[in-house]
């Protein structure tokens, strides 16, 4: 009869061993535990004492993480505009940060080494003009690549284009009449030749010099600054779709009282300005090196052939995805934490929902006290 007994027991300590561990899953996992969070909206289901990070061992790590001087200051730093609108404020965050993310993950896609992919997500966009006028050719400068593509149906030779092509170009693949496509890896050496065009292992730049009289200029040592600056945002790309994520689970913590602590406050917005910072010093970074300082190309004495460049979709994309990152600093800027998260909690405190809990004591007169604030103001 013990035996029996036991089983069920045993078999219930499994079932709630397994719940524990759904639980405890970062970022999602406590989503669907069963809170005390008193909160009566559907936001106790993403701000509660298991979505909170480091939830089995905050209370122990509360001295360095939590309740020191310098979190609870930074903390209570706000405003009573931002406690009234919390719920608003934080959600809106929410979904700022999410397009921020979508943002970011179509700017990353610039890695694929697919054409079609990096056409569309480019981070430089280039064309060649001679004395002004569109020769049908362009180029699409990615993370991971480029694309070179030649549309002989806009040259005033097209005939004469398509034959040349056709013979010389044994890189280039036709993928449509008239339309020749080449896709270069940066990790090919190959990648930043001493002159343009190569025709059957010669440079082109000196058949053009010999036939015209036009001098070919590519700069090497150009091409090559432009790889390494590519080479060190792709890290950034990434690093951006990653830390997104927390940046998202942050909002949602904050949006309830009893989930908002003070490390998230902190973290929430100093993370949020040294994202946007460091955002927009290595776009600037890689635009001066990869568009904003490239020359022309070829020149002759009647007129210029010349690349035109420009921004492509993608480092628009990841420039947005950056100063929406603006946003959410502001946001945590704006909004304290409860006023009990602003001192020591008592020594009997030492459970996680007994501290949570304490942001609804007093909470009336706390709002009395902010809309007053407001009123004399």
């Amino acid at each position: 009869s013990n035996c029996m007994l036991r089983q069920p027991l045993v078999a219930m300590e499994t079932v709630f061993g397994i719940c524990r561990c759904i639980f405890n899953i970062p970022v999602c996992g406590g989503f669907c535990a069963p809170t005390r969070n008193p909160e009566e909206t559907c936001l106790k289901h993403v701000s509660n004492e298991y979505t909170l990070p480091l939830a089995g061992v905050f209370m122990k790590l509360g001295r360095c993480i939590e309740t020191n001087r310098c979190c609870r200051r930074c903390g209570s730093a706000g405003t009573s505009w931002g406690s009234r609108n919390r719920r608003c404020l934080m959600v809106t965050s929410f979904w700022v940060s999410f397009v921020a993310w979508i943002l970011n993950i179509y700017a990353a896609m610039a890695l694929s080494n697919n054409p079609e992919v990096l056409k569309a997500t480019a981070w430089v966009e280039g064309t060649i003009s001679w004395r002004g006028k569109y020769g049908g050719a362009n180029t699409w400068v990615g993370l991971g690549g480029r694309v070179d593509e030649v549309d002989c149906g806009l040259s005033n030779y097209t005939d004469d284009c398509k034959v040349w092509f056709r013979t010389n170009a044994i890189k280039m693949k036709e993928i449509r009449p008239g339309v020749f496509q080449r896709h270069v890896n940066f990790k090919d050496k190959r990648s930043c030749p001493q002159n343009i065009v190569f025709m059957n292992g010669h440079n082109f730049g000196d058949a053009i010099a010999k036939l015209s009289g036009m001098e070919v200029e590519a700069s090497q040592k150009m091409c090559q600054s432009c790889l390494d600056s590519a080479a060190s945002t792709v890290s950034f790309a990434i690093m951006g779709i990653v830390t997104q994520i927390p940046q998202m689970t942050t909002d949602l913590q904050r949006s309830t009282r009893f989930g908002d602590v003070n490390c998230q406050a902190t973290m929430g917005a100093v993370t949020s300005f040294w994202g946007t910072y460091s955002g927009i010093s290595s776009l600037a970074s890689f635009s001066y090196q990869c568009w904003r300082r490239f020359p022309k190309l070829v020149k002759e004495k009647n007129g210029y052939l010349d690349y035109r460049w420009s921004m492509g979709p993608g480092f628009l994309c990841m420039l947005l995805a950056t100063i929406l990152k603006l946003w959410d600093a502001i946001a945590h800027f704006v909004l304290p934490t409860p006023a009990a998260r602003h001192t020591k909690p008592p020594k009997e405190c030492e459970d996680l929902y007994d501290y949570l809990i304490l942001a609804y004591e007093g909470h009336e007169s706390e709002m009395e006290s902010s809309e007053s604030g407001s009123d004399n103001a």
